[in-house]
């Protein structure tokens, strides 16, 4: 990410991380953050073939060497929702991942390549727990989840329990809520579509459904994405996608994110640069 992304929309990773084992989940910079922005980090967490499938109880916080709180509220914050899939095949053999998100505001300057996020996870069983995550920057959007129209209802509210997985199945390579649920998510006003998906064992590349993706990373186990679109007032969009191979398990889940004006002028573009 560099200064010239930092008006209208931008995103760009710029952390990224893993850990065989224990409760916290280190992410360091590996670039500058120039822009007052947010920080969005996704992670996935993941039992295998373990006597416990506890990632129900699994909570999130973290902080950075700047000392901004990364939450992962539900109240106003707009976060990917946390989604688990669970696969017991006998009460020693469990396996579960879970993925969701945090995320804090950073005016620029303030952190800068070196600097670490640190994800602590409150769990039990932290001698079984696999972590990954990735960190982006994104600039004009705000900590707000927009409501949105979901399965459906036609309520506008702000949903975080609209995820879609897929237990079991040898075969499984997509996930897509119009072919699981018969409906496709839209936001009650123009908003930013956060997209994540987590698979067990990591399946290769990740292809959206309808966004464009902003990263995607792997730990020993899993394999995690993140994308990214703007949409207008009532726009309907798949939130899901493509994995290059078929997956034990994998999970997917999204968020509507508010659009703030850009430093730059009262227009919104949407540009991406790759890592």
């Amino acid at each position: 990410m560099s200064a010239s992304l930092c008006g209208g929309i931008t995103a760009g990773p710029v952390a990224t991380g893993s850990a065989a084992s224990g409760s916290s989940l280190v992410l360091t910079l590996s670039r500058d953050v120039p822009c007052d922005c947010v920080i969005y980090v996704v992670y996935g967490l993941g039992y295998f073939h373990a006597a416990t499938s506890d990632v129900s109880n699994i909570a999130s916080s973290g902080t950075d060497t700047f000392g901004h709180t990364y939450t992962c509220s539900t109240v106003s914050k707009c976060l990917i929702g946390a989604i688990r899939q669970n696969v017991v095949v006998s009460g020693a053999d469990q396996s579960s991942i879970l993925m969701g998100s945090a995320i804090a505001s950073v005016n620029a300057g303030e952190m800068s390549n070196g600097d670490t996020i640190t994800l602590t996870i409150s769990t039990a069983h932290s001698s079984v727990l696999e972590s990954v995550g990735m960190a982006f920057a994104i600039t004009g959007i705000g900590e707000t989840a927009i409501a949105q129209e979901s399965f459906g209802s036609g309520t506008y509210t702000v949903d975080y329990a609209d995820g879609d997985g897929y237990p079991t199945d040898p075969t499984s390579t997509t996930l897509n809520w119009m072919s699981n649920y018969g409906y496709n998510p839209n936001p009650q006003t123009e908003a930013a579509l956060l997209c994540g998906a987590l698979s067990w064992p990591d399946s290769g590349t990740y292809t959206s459904a309808a966004a464009t993706l902003l990263g995607k990373t792997n730990s020993t186990n899993m394999g995690l994405a993140l994308a990214m679109k703007t949409v207008v007032a009532a726009e309907t969009t798949e939130p899901g996608g493509s994995w290059a191979s078929a997956a034990t398990a994998h999970v997917g889940n999204y968020q509507y994110a508010e659009l703030v004006a850009p430093p730059t002028g009262p227009r919104i573009s949407l540009r991406f640069r790759a890592a």
